[in-house]
């Protein structure tokens, strides 16, 4: 099981939400915003957020970085390692297995993650037996998205953000995630914003107001 860091609600959780972070950072990258995601109608939610493991990264010259999956830079285009996508799934669907173990109902349950880690948030989640209750991608990408919809029946709300900036995942990662979801039928909320790799404190109160949205439509 993956080691984790949980911040609980003010009150008995009835929803939860597992973040994962990009490369190289850990479970501590996000957690002090988890609090201003809470919905203000009803700051339920349980936050989960996973270290990834620690792996040698052929992107960083082999050097050792927490990682959801190597990942390498080839003939001018990145390239990934599907066993390890696969591997961590099975990881991320374990933590999912325990918040139904302690009464949170699959549909809400999300997935969320920033760069890899929501690269990874959109696989497990389409790759999950549950029927979960939606997908939050920050700043992200999918390298085998439409093999995925091949798969899955389930068609989860979605919420895709990008920096129009960005110089580590290009913008257009972002539009090409959102246009790969939209056709392939999944309600999609969409946000794109002038900063670079990161998260501003707009897209934070965006983020927050979806989840208000999810919870209130039960």
């Amino acid at each position: 099981m993956l080691e984790t860091i949980i911040v609980e609600p003010q009150i008995t959780p009835t929803h939860s939400v597992i973040w994962l972070h990009g490369l190289g950072a850990d479970g501590h990258d996000f957690e002090l915003i988890m609090p201003e995601l809470q919905p203000q109608t009803s700051p339920s939610i349980r936050f989960i957020l996973p270290h990834a493991p620690t792996r040698q990264v052929s992107l960083f010259g082999g050097m050792p970085a927490r990682a959801w999956f190597d990942i390498f830079y080839r003939d001018g285009e990145y390239g990934y390692v599907p066993e390890d996508i696969v591997a961590m799934a099975t990881e991320i669907e374990g933590l999912i297995d325990a918040q139904i173990a302690s009464s949170i109902l699959p549909q809400n349950i999300f997935l969320a993650g920033f760069s890899q880690g929501g690269a990874m948030a959109v696989y497990a989640a389409l790759t999950s037996q549950k029927k979960l209750g939606g997908i939050l991608g920050l700043s992200t990408f999918m390298p085998i998205i439409n093999e995925l919809f091949e798969k899955t029946t389930h068609r989860l709300p979605v919420l895709i953000a990008h920096g129009t900036a960005d110089d580590v995942v290009p913008f257009s990662s972002g539009v090409a995630l959102v246009n790969a979801f939209k056709e392939a039928g999944f309600p999609v909320t969409w946000h794109s914003y002038p900063i670079a790799h990161g998260v501003s404190p707009e897209e934070i109160q965006d983020i927050r107001v979806w989840f208000e949205k999810r919870i209130s439509l039960g």
